[in-house]
């Protein structure tokens, strides 16, 4: 952390001193609630994705740069792309669509996959998440056209579930150790689990557990809600894997 040093001439001479503009843009009033026909897609976050998918005989072919590719050793992954004719089209007027990828053929080869690089990331590095450069990628349509975004969020939701309930699995993992440990280490003549302060810090973790817990459990019921919704939904077909590249 900085101290703020006062300004002199030397610092402001070529600083710009115009007043900053006006905050109000319009004089004309927007409607809050548009019809949704008027709205434009935005190019923020996933929906920014620029690898398209070419048709090619039953199946489709990726290519593009995915620039965050979590678990990139894994042998099947979900990916986001937009469906074109042909590989020079690089933008399409359709949203995205949901496709599986494995990363190997039957020979072991990648599946016309190119790892550019590896992030150096914090957190777990045993989870390697790199950059690709799909270049013919074979892949399988999972969702309908343009309902990619939707499609993949159910494979996102259950992750963040996972996680959460990992964190809230290590504090109570730890806070059962702390108190293992408080009936067998003594200080001052007796166990740390007859110090009341001792057992008050041991109490207010218990409470931040449980507060903890409670998300989760909103989660998965929610989870578990729409899980059944889906099954009720006509599963649809399969598809066969490995086809020649």
């Amino acid at each position: 952390m900085t101290a703020p040093r006062k300004a002199n001439p030397s610092t402001t001479s070529h600083c710009d001193l115009r007043p900053p503009p006006s905050p109000i843009s319009s004089l004309n009033y927007s409607h809050p609630n548009p019809p949704p026909h008027t709205l434009a897609p935005i190019p923020v976050g996933a929906n920014g994705t620029e690898t398209v998918a070419v048709p090619d005989n039953g199946f489709y072919r990726l290519y593009g740069y995915k620039w965050f590719s979590s678990a990139s050793d894994a042998n099947i992954a979900l990916t986001l792309a937009r469906i074109v004719q042909n590989p020079e089209m690089s933008k399409a007027e359709n949203g995205l669509t949901m496709f599986c990828v494995e990363t190997r053929n039957s020979q072991g080869q990648l599946n016309n996959i190119q790892m550019v690089k590896l992030k150096n990331k914090l957190g777990t590095r045993g989870l390697p998440t790199a950059e690709l450069l799909l270049d013919g990628c074979v892949a399988y349509k999972m969702s309908q056209e343009g309902r990619g975004i939707a499609s993949i969020s159910h494979m996102l939701n259950t992750t963040r579930v996972h996680n959460s309930l990992t964190s809230v699995g290590y504090m109570r993992k730890i806070l059962l150790l702390s108190r293992d440990y408080s009936r067998k280490r003594v200080a001052f003549g007796k166990t740390l689990s007859e110090i009341p302060l001792h057992m008050r810090v041991l109490s207010n973790i218990e409470v931040e557990i449980r507060a903890s817990s409670i998300p989760n459990i909103i989660k998965v019921k929610t989870k578990q809600t729409t899980v059944s919704d889906v099954s009720a939904a006509k599963p649809k077909a399969g598809f066969a894997p490995n086809p020649a590249p």
